[in-house]
């Protein structure tokens, strides 16, 4: 009997895409699917092709309030059936369909029934859905501490177990919605499984991960003058402001009495970040000093202004 699989689609304005990347899911080889979609309030055709789908008995739509991208997905998962798997899934990439199964095949090869998360490469594609590159040529950091600095894996590569997914959704467990539009759904998943599972990073690709303007999350490049622009909002908007230090509250908050002392040490550090003390510690401490990004000049400017 084939494993089943419960596939999380949250859907904003995705009416270009939308057809093509239902179809790739739906076409999944050797598991079964279930697909539930979650519209967060959509202001073109979205929700009308979803309903097409619906009445054909090829997914199950949630409609509600515009939540933003990463409670929608939050969302989607405390409501979501029980299945053996369960996998994000964007509006507007192509899955392989062999992705669902190889990422199962790999899962299913944890020596214990520990809570496990498969997450992989990507490769970009243009609005066209043709090759750009590879996203990553070496394997990217995803240690909890390399998490709360910057998150590089896209929540669409994710393949959880039902365990990771039964940690995820007790209710003592799931972070603010406030926190959720500082750190999206994908970023909460990476440090809850760091905390409490394993986590398989697989080097290939099979997902088409499609590059366009209106990408809410993604990898797109940017311009110079852009990025500095991107910087300047963040700058200006008080909620980003001591995004890791809240992060390290947050987790301590939601699993409290649950993480290890070598865990707590670092979440405790990071809390402390915008203090002389606190960044003299971080940079410091050897697996916190290996995960700054960038200059560390800049780090410590940062942190002492309140922007990490």
């Amino acid at each position: 009997m084939n494993k089943s699989v419960a596939v999380l689609m949250s859907t904003y304005n995705g009416e270009k895409y939308i057809r093509e990347q239902i179809d790739s899911v739906l076409v999944q080889k050797n598991v079964d699917i279930s697909l539930i979609v979650r519209d967060d309030s959509s202001k073109d055709g979205t929700t009308s092709i979803l309903k097409e789908y619906e009445k054909a008995g090829k997914l199950r739509l949630l409609t509600g309030i515009n939540m933003g991208v990463g409670n929608s997905f939050m969302e989607l998962l405390y409501q979501s059936p029980d299945a053996d798997y369960y996998a994000f899934c964007d509006q507007d990439d192509i899955w392989l369909q062999n992705k669902m199964e190889v990422a199962i095949t790999k899962l299913e090869k944890l020596e214990t029934k520990a809570p496990g998360l498969y997450i992989s490469n990507q490769t970009l594609v243009n609005e066209d859905g043709k090759k750009i590159k590879t996203r990553y040529q070496t394997e990217p950091k995803h240690k909890l501490e390399n998490v709360i600095f910057a998150n590089y894996i896209a929540g669409c590569t994710m393949v959880m177990n039902q365990n990771l997914r039964n940690i995820l959704i007790q209710q003592k467990h799931r972070p603010s919605q406030e926190f959720l539009e500082l750190r999206i759904h994908d970023v909460w998943v990476m440090l809850v499984a760091n905390l409490s599972g394993k986590i398989i990073y697989d080097k290939n690709s099979y997902i088409l991960y499609r590059q366009h303007q209106n990408n809410v999350v993604g990898a797109k490049s940017m311009a110079l003058h852009e990025k500095l622009h991107d910087k300047y909002k963040r700058m200006v908007t008080k909620k980003y402001k001591k995004a890791r230090s809240k992060t390290a509250i947050e987790l301590q908050r939601c699993f409290e009495g649950e993480i290890s002392q070598k865990d707590k040490e670092i979440l405790t550090l990071f809390q402390h970040a915008n203090s002389i003390r606190g960044v003299y510690n971080i940079m410091n401490h050897p697996k916190l000093k290996k995960a700054i990004l960038g200059n560390k000049v800049i780090f410590v400017m940062k942190s002492l202004t309140g922007w990490i």
